[in-house]
């Protein structure tokens, strides 16, 4: 299949569940994106790195969420 795809449908189910307030199903949404196998795309990397960033935010790690966006600008240049 297309591990590119898988990816970024698991990453925008993420982000779903994120707004909806399910932390737990979004991180571990975000964390299948970014285990799916094989080489990514830079682009899908960083989507799986902001949305992991923005469940780190609403957890209130704030450290951890300023990581994931660097690593995820990185990945996006």
């Amino acid at each position: 299949g297309n591990r590119a795809m898988l990816a970024r449908v698991a990453n925008n189910l993420g982000e779903l569940y994120l707004t909806l307030g399910e932390r737990g199903r979004a991180r571990g949404l975000c964390e299948f994106a970014t285990r799916v196998g094989g080489k990514l795309p830079g682009s899908v990397l960083a989507e799986s790195l902001l949305l992991s960033g923005r469940i780190d935010g609403a957890d209130g790690n704030v450290s951890a969420a300023r990581d994931a966006f660097a690593a995820a600008r990185d990945a996006f240049a």
